[in-house]
């Protein structure tokens, strides 16, 4: 019984291929050839919500505590910095 031959591929082959490769896929024609058929293909699935009180309240509480603590790291860093 003959024993199948081993066809291995060199690192050096490999790494080529890669680089090849990685060539192709990067390129900017290829690139946004593939960003301009997904843009054109996709359709998001549609999203569905209704707008209710507490979502606006709740963003408000955010915006005024960022607010807050914005101010108050201006004022220790100028204190802090003399």
């Amino acid at each position: 019984m003959a024993r199948p031959t081993s066809s291995k591929m060199g690192l050096e082959p490999l790494r080529e291929g890669y680089r090849k490769l990685q060539g192709q896929i990067y390129a900017p024609q290829f690139y946004y050839e593939r960003m301009l058929t997904f843009l054109r293909e996709y359709h998001p699935p549609e999203i569905r919500f209704h707008l209710d009180l507490q979502y606006f309240l709740a963003l408000w509480r955010s915006i005024y505590q960022l607010a807050i603590m914005g101010f108050h790291f201006r004022q220790m860093a100028e204190l802090h910095d003399g």
